[in-house]
């Protein structure tokens, strides 16, 4: 059997929560925000600093990021 390779790039397609979670795990992450809907379509935030105003402001950079990714992908 060949070797499984995780993708670390950018895909079109869903990915599994558990890999997102696995590949967060072993990139060694300094704080985390974790965004997600629920199986009940509740929404879920969990953060690891008591800084709101730090989390806010993670939340901003990776929303610029995501705009700026998806407009320089391309098709």
């Amino acid at each position: 059997m060949g070797e499984v390779v995780d993708q670390n790039w950018p895909t079109s397609l869903d990915i599994l929560p558990e890999r997102v979670l696995t590949g967060a795990l072993e990139a060694g992450l300094k704080t985390v925000v974790v965004i997600g809907m629920t199986k009940d379509g509740s929404l879920y935030v969990g953060t690891s600093q008591a800084s709101q105003a730090e989390n806010v402001f993670l939340l901003e950079v990776a929303k610029q990021q995501i705009i700026i990714d998806s407009m320089t992908q391309e098709d």
